[in-house]
């Protein structure tokens, strides 16, 4: 499990939204008083592919908010594949769709986006289609490709303490997945430990270890490792595990750094994603991902947009998500974004669920 900056998002066309983030410990008060409501929306695409030419997506998506936090999540849309997508083999069809919701469905007592969510469903669908405009079906449970998940939050105040995925089997629900969150004693996000269900216990394979805040925005990570566990040779990173005094015990490499610029008011403007590869490129540090924010007369986030690169960086980007925010929800940038910001919008359901 990739748990870099949006890691649910786009591990699979599913992830192509499964991300948006989640927290600081001011995470997002909607004006201060937790009282807004209105509409956040979604757009993904790729910029210079046309429907018809292999690479296509188009989706497009909602966030309801009320009262101060999210209520529903939905987001349709479609990719070409042709005839054939990679282990896709469809005859006949052109276009696979999908449809995505997440429902909240128990609320805690809580000001913020996400931090109003204990318990929450997630419905996910995948359709043939046979050209672009073609309506994607509503969901039909009964009906091939029909997954749902459900997702329980743990808090501590505003702070979250994990995450738990379950998948269905038959009537029950099963454990699929579940992320710790750590903090340091200053209250920033320290690691995020990554678990999976073995049938009797879940096994910590994984953990995102935030070794460093930027000094000017600094509830935000300026670098972060990525540690692993073997499987039957490890014993899987334990709670509180120490990377400051022993960060090699695990399989670890550098990961990922984000380098920030301001806007003309001291705001963040630009954030620049970079990913260490060496040996695979030239460079060590490669340019992944770009975010530009802007912000309306009241120092609200307005847009969020962010652009992603292969080796096309600094041309045109590969994928492109927006981000449309009602100037009376009143949301910082901070709010928007949530364990400080590493996912973007959706961090649960992976790949929550029965293996």
């Amino acid at each position: 499990m990739n748990t870099k900056l949006f890691k649910w998002a786009f591990i699979s066309l599913l992830s192509l939204i499964l991300f948006f983030p989640v927290i600081s410990c001011d995470s997002g008060s909607s004006n201060g008083d937790g009282s807004s409501s209105g509409t956040i929306t979604v757009e993904i695409s790729t910029p210079g592919f046309l429907p018809g030419e292999y690479g296509y997506q188009d989706y497009t998506g909602t966030l309801t908010v009320e009262d101060g936090n999210m209520t529903v999540y939905e987001l349709t849309g479609r990719r070409y594949i042709g005839m054939a997508d990679r282990d896709i083999v469809v005859i006949g069809s052109n276009y696979y769709a999908m449809r995505y919701k997440i429902t909240r469905t128990i609320s805690r007592e809580a000001d913020g986006l996400f931090a109003g969510i204990a318990e929450a469903t997630r419905e996910l669908q995948y359709f043939y289609l046979e050209t672009v405009d073609e309506e994607v079906p509503p969901f039909d449970p009964e009906g091939r490709g029909y997954e749902k998940g459900k997702g329980e939050f743990q808090w501590d105040g505003n702070r979250l303490l994990s995450f738990t995925g379950y998948g269905m089997e038959g009537e029950v629900w099963i454990p699929g997945s579940k992320d710790v969150y750590e903090y340091y004693g200053n209250g920033k996000l320290e690691s995020i430990r990554n678990a999976d269900w073995d049938g009797e216990s879940f096994y910590f394979s994984e953990a995102e270890w935030y070794s460093n805040y930027d000094t000017t925005f600094t509830d935000f990570p300026s670098l972060t490792w990525e540690l692993d566990a073997e499987y039957d040779i490890d014993p899987g990173i334990p709670e509180s595990y120490n990377y400051d005094t022993n960060p090699n015990g695990y399989y670890k490499q550098y990961h990922t750094q984000y380098l920030y610029t301001s806007d003309s008011n001291g705001r963040i403007g630009t954030v620049i994603q970079q990913n260490y590869e060496t040996g695979i490129r030239a460079e060590p540090w490669v340019n992944e991902l770009k975010i530009e924010v802007s912000y309306d007369s009241s120092g609200n986030v307005s847009t969020v947009k962010l652009y992603f690169y292969d080796e096309s960086w600094p041309e045109d980007p590969t994928m492109q998500m927006d981000f449309s925010i009602p100037s009376g929800l009143g949301l910082s940038f901070e709010g928007l974004f949530f364990p400080p910001w590493n996912e973007v919008l959706f961090p649960f359901f992976e790949d929550g669920g029965a293996n």
